[in-house]
């Protein structure tokens, strides 16, 4: 074959790289030989060519304030439509695909209150319908909320109305 034969000419990236010696920036103590003929450079010059001519950037999933609306709207449901059961944690962070970390930060990015409280708002907003509206006792509306026990309810229900569900109930 003759050097003007296509497969013994030089391209243009390849003499870009070898000029450059990109080969040392990427990895300058490898671990193999790094004449421009072994494996190696190969490798080099395939990261080079990819990182400097590749157009996709990669994509990452960023949010600035806070869980995106379908997601959080996802949860929203999940939570209202749930709240008489023990919602896990863990099982809010699966339905979004996100650590429980990672979840809980977000959420309260959100919401501009914490998981918990939130839950909590929910459970003593229902219980107020239900004390209005059915004639069951106020332990019955605590477990029907998803309370532990009618103490459980009636701390909370009183720190969030600042009256007792009796008191509630009878205004």
């Amino acid at each position: 074959m003759s050097d003007r034969h296509p497969l013994n000419q030089k391209k243009p990236l390849l003499l870009d790289f070898q000029q450059q010696g990109a080969s040392e920036q990427i990895l300058p103590n490898p671990p193999l030989s790094t004449s421009y003929g072994s494996g190696w450079s190969g490798i080099h010059f395939e990261h080079y060519r990819l990182r400097k001519y590749d157009v996709r950037k990669p994509q990452f999933s960023t949010y600035s304030d806070g869980l995106p609306k379908y997601k959080l709207q996802q949860v929203l449901e999940y939570i209202n439509a749930n709240l008489e059961c023990d919602i896990k944690l863990v099982d809010l962070a699966e339905l979004v695909g996100m650590s429980q970390y990672y979840f809980c930060h977000l959420f309260k990015q959100s919401m501009g209150i914490a998981l918990y409280q939130y839950m909590i708002q929910q459970q003593v907003e229902r219980a107020k319908q239900l004390l209005k509206c059915l004639d069951v006792t106020i332990s019955n509306v605590a477990l029907m909320c998803g309370f532990a026990n009618q103490s459980h309810f009636s701390k909370h229900f009183r720190k969030i109305t600042e009256m007792t569900p009796k008191a509630y109930r009878d205004k």
